[in-house]
């Protein structure tokens, strides 16, 4: 879904504060992994040539 491996996805959903766990099962908040993802957004057009 997100095209990175499993130890950064996992970092990620920590650093988002995405992550809910229920006994030993941890479900991560797509939408809020979805938002914080955006902060890193690169808008500098010259990036792109």
């Amino acid at each position: 879904m997100y095209s990175m491996g499993k130890t950064k996805f996992q970092e990620l959903a920590k650093e988002a504060q995405a992550c809910y766990k229920i006994g030993q099962l941890v479900l991560v908040n797509t939408e809020i992994l979805d938002k914080y993802m955006e902060s890193f957004r690169i808008t500098d057009k010259n990036f792109y040539k």
